[in-house]
C-alpha cells in the first residue's frame, strides 16, 4: 500500500468517525439491555458492525449479517425488500434488526420497513439510521433523504418509535466539509482539511432526543418497538 492510499484510508476513517457518530451508542444501549439476542444486521459492514457483533456475541447472542452486496460476505445474501420471503425460508425471527445507513438506498422504503416489522418476533425492535446532509453517494443507488415526520410515518405500524438527531447544525457543516474528500480537485481537499481542523477542536456529535429545534443534523436514528 502506497502513501496516497494510506492518507486516503486515514481521511476516510476520520470522516466515518464523524458522520456515523452516535450510531454505535444507540445500538449498544438497546443490545446491552438483553442477553441471548438474535440480531439481524442489514447492510452491516465495517467497524461499527464489527463492534456490534462482538457485543452481541459477548452476551451470548447470535449476530447474523444480511446484505445485497456479495462483496461484503453476508451470512444471508438478499434484498431487504424481499426480507419476508427470505427469512421465512430460513425460519428466522430476529429479536432485533439493525439497518444503519440503508434506507436511503432502498427503492421502496415502506416495503422494506413492513418486511422488517413482519419478520421481527413479537417484542422485537428495529433500529434504523438515515443521513440528512450527506451528499449523494453510492450512485446510482441513493434515492432518498428523510425528515423526522417522514420516518415516523413510515414506522407508524410499530407501537412506539423514538427519533433521535445525530449532531446539530454546526456538526452537519463539519460533516459536509469532511465530504470534500470525495470531491474532485484541490478545493474539495482544502475543505476537508478545514473540516478536520474544526472537528479536532470540537467534541464528537452528540445524540439529541429533543429534536423540535434542530433543523439540520448529520442524520437521524430511530428505535421502534413492535409491541
Amino acid at each position: 500500500m502506497n502513501l496516497k492510499d494510506l492518507i486516503w484510508g486515514g481521511c476516510l476513517k476520520f470522516l466515518k468517525r464523524w458522520s456515523r457518530s452516535g450510531l454505535l451508542d444507540v445500538a449498544r444501549k438497546e443490545i446491552s439491555e438483553f442477553s441471548n439476542l438474535t440480531v439481524l444486521s442489514i447492510g452491516g459492514f465495517g467497524p461499527v458492525d464489527n463492534e456490534l457483533k462482538q457485543l452481541v456475541e459477548n452476551q451470548g447472542g447470535t449476530y447474523i449479517t444480511f446484505d445485497i452486496d456479495p462483496r461484503h460476505n453476508p451470512l444471508i445474501l438478499g434484498d431487504i425488500q424481499e426480507i419476508t420471503r427470505i427469512l421465512a425460508e430460513s425460519n428466522l425471527s430476529p429479536d432485533l434488526i439493525v439497518a444503519l445507513e440503508v434506507l436511503e438506498h432502498v427503492q421502496d422504503p415502506l416495503v422494506a420497513i413492513s418486511g422488517c416489522f413482519s419478520v421481527l418476533n413479537e417484542n422485537g425492535k428495529l433500529i434504523l439510521s438515515t443521513p440528512w446532509v450527506i451528499p449523494i453517494h453510492d450512485r446510482p443507488f441513493d434515492f432518498y433523504r428523510f425528515t423526522p415526520a417522514a420516518l415516523e410515518r413510515y414506522l407508524s405500524q410499530f407501537k412506539q418509535t423514538q427519533v433521535y438527531a445525530r449532531g446539530n447544525f454546526f456538526d452537519s457543516i463539519i460533516a459536509l466539509l469532511l465530504r470534500g474528500l470525495f470531491s474532485d480537485g484541490r478545493r474539495g481537499k482544502i475543505l476537508m482539511m478545514v473540516g478536520i481542523l474544526l472537528s479536532i477542536t470540537r467534541k464528537r456529535p452528540r445524540i439529541y432526543q429533543n429534536i423540535s429545534k434542530i433543523d439540520s443534523c448529520i442524520g437521524y436514528v430511530t428505535v421502534s418497538t413492535k409491541n
